[in-house]
């Protein structure tokens, strides 16, 4: 996944994907949602620390924020 991270503004483009899909879980009446942007997915490492030191951004509709750390390998 990292062969081919994100371009662009990285914030920018999780937090509207996470509200996007949060205002279709909202529409469906779902009872609990959490958003997790996702580290490790698509973005580099640099990338990830952008998304998790701009939590203000992914923060609407007071949704919690749940961030959980995937498989990464940090040298061999």
């Amino acid at each position: 996944m990292q062969m081919a991270p994100m371009k662009g503004d990285v914030v920018e483009d999780v937090a509207v994907f996470l509200q996007q899909r949060a205002q279709a879980l909202e529409a469906q009446e779902s009872a609990r949602i959490a958003l997790d942007p996702g580290v490790g997915f698509g973005k580099t490492v640099e990338q990830n620390f952008s998304v998790l030191s701009a939590p203000g951004a992914l923060r609407f509709a007071r949704l919690p924020l749940l961030v959980g750390w995937s498989q990464i390998f940090f040298g061999q």
